[in-house]
């Protein structure tokens, strides 16, 4: 027996106890009679009652059965009202346990979706997610977690769906606004995804730095460029305001403002508005002149005005700076795609000579231009030019089957068909015939052709020609000046007939 018992037990009998007390004390008063009303008064028609008779018209009751009456209607009235209460109290309290079991198998779903989605199962995790969503249609995470399930079945839209009605009951929920926009790239409709993440991006939260970059990247994509530097300079305007800001960060944040201005004047250029994008190039230069992507853009901007020279010397100026293959491959192309007219091939011939040949002179390692000059040797039938300048890098490209390709080209020019097999034999083996390639000096991905950013991490600025080199320690010996033909240094001339192909 507990003591909350124990005192109901002593509390009764006390109670008890009083009340054969009272009863005791109070015999003759609990025995009288009470009447309920006064008897009516008799009509004279009615008989009067004989004497003794009860009167019929009076309810009378004793006192003492009045009082137990009342006492019994109370407590009949306190256990009613206990009852309802006690219902009530177990009906809340299996309220509370249906929705604690319910809140536990929600708890268990979000948690097997969730886990899910991070080991790349998305059609687990949306099978979680429904399932909260039968007990809780507007539950917020479900909601969030369902649509990244179903954008990664590739099911963009209906993703957006659920998205759109978790906005309805939070407008400002800044993770389903980031996710919508994604759904609304996945779907092509990159003008409501710039429209979404400008929302969010209007903040100042982490997320709001994280939707600036994630815009510029899609104005970047739609060819908006101007939109792209908007949005570069709200992201910087966050991470400053954020404290994430490194000098690492502000260099590199420099370099994409330069690449977006230059993909700027780029499209002004195709636009036919040469002059600024030429303004806008030489801007970017003066701030960076070691930026190739920028120098490449210039010189195509004045070869398109049919400023040639110009256009060279900006390339040898950028390779003097960076040493960057993609100005010799540019340089190139000015002499092959502009063969310069009629009757005025030797002069033209000449040029590219010279021109190749300041390439190739000069302080420091300059392998690539000196295997450049040994290509237009080659092409232009100059063989023990061409030959002598290939032995002299040779180690240096010790992989890369285009160079591969004109030695053996030289020598079976010269009759050295044992050797000139030999090397073709090397290029077939190298599967990659006649082909230049570039590279990313950040993640090392290869590409075909060169461009300003890398397609694989993204970076501006990184991609460079990638000719198997191998820096050597030492000067490379050459029995004459790699760009002093052989006939000059007999005291004789030289030969030159432009060939046909290549």
């Amino acid at each position: 027996m507990n003591l909350r018992t124990a005192l109901g037990v002593i509390v009764t009998i006390i109670v008890l106890a009083a009340c054969s007390w009272i009863h005791l004390q109070n015999r003759e008063l609990l025995s009288e009679r009470l009447r309920a009303w006064p008897a009516r008064t008799l009509s004279a028609q009615e008989e009067p009652l004989p004497p003794g008779a009860p009167d019929a018209l009076v309810w009378e009751l004793p006192v003492g059965h009045a009082l137990l009456g009342t006492f019994g209607l109370g407590a009949l009235l306190i256990l009613l009202g206990w009852s309802v209460r006690s219902a009530k109290q177990v009906s809340k309290q299996a309220g509370v346990s249906r929705d604690r079991n319910t809140q536990r198998k929600i708890s268990q779903s979000l948690t097997d979706g969730l886990e899910a989605l991070l080991h790349d199962k998305p059609q687990e995790a949306l099978t979680a997610m429904q399932q909260v969503l039968e007990h809780e249609p507007k539950h917020s995470r479900a909601l969030l977690f369902g649509a990244d399930a179903l954008r990664g079945l590739g099911r963009p839209g209906e993703a957006q769906e659920l998205r759109r009605r978790l906005l309805e009951d939070d407008p400002t929920n800044e993770r389903a606004l980031f996710g919508l926009a994604d759904d609304q790239v996945a779907l092509g409709d990159g003008q409501a995804a710039a429209t979404t993440l400008g929302q969010l991006a209007e903040g100042t939260s982490e997320l709001s730095r994280i939707a600036a970059r994630r815009l510029r990247e899609v104005e970047l994509e739609r060819g908006e460029l101007d939109a792209a530097l908007t949005a570069h300079d709200r992201h910087q305007k966050l991470r400053k305001k954020h404290g994430v800001s490194t000098r690492e960060g502000e260099d590199e944040a420099d370099r994409i403002r330069r690449a977006l201005e230059t993909r700027k004047a780029l499209q002004d250029a195709e636009l036919g508005r040469t002059s600024d994008a030429q303004s806008a190039l030489k801007k970017v230069l003066s701030k960076d002149p070691g930026y190739a992507p920028a120098r490449l853009a210039l010189g195509q901007a004045l070869l398109a005005d049919g400023r040639e020279d110009e256009a060279l010397k900006i390339y040898q100026e950028g390779y003097e700076r960076t040493r960057e293959g993609a100005m010799l491959v540019a340089a190139e192309r000015c002499f092959l795609d502009e063969p310069g007219e009629e009757g005025n091939e030797v002069e033209r011939t000449a040029h590219a000579l010279s021109t190749f040949r300041r390439f190739a002179q000069g302080d420091g390692p300059r392998h690539q231009a000196v295997a450049f000059l040994g290509k237009l040797y080659t092409r232009l039938e100059m063989l023990d030019d061409a030959a002598a300048t290939f032995d002299s890098v040779r180690d240096s490209f010790p992989d890369n089957p285009t160079f591969t390709y004109y030695a053996a080209r030289i020598a079976q020019a010269q009759g050295r068909h044992e050797e000139a097999a030999d090397w073709f034999r090397a290029i077939v083996k190298s599967l990659a015939v006649l082909r230049l390639r570039y590279r990313c000096t950040r993640c090392e991905v290869e590409i075909d052709e060169y461009t300003d950013r890398c397609p694989g991490c993204g970076r501006f600025g990184a991609v460079t020609l990638d000719l198997g080199m191998r820096e050597l320690h030492q000067p490379l010996p050459a029995a004459r000046p790699v760009y002093e033909t052989v006939g000059a240094a007999a005291g004789e001339g030289s030969d030159a007939s432009p060939e046909t192909t290549a």
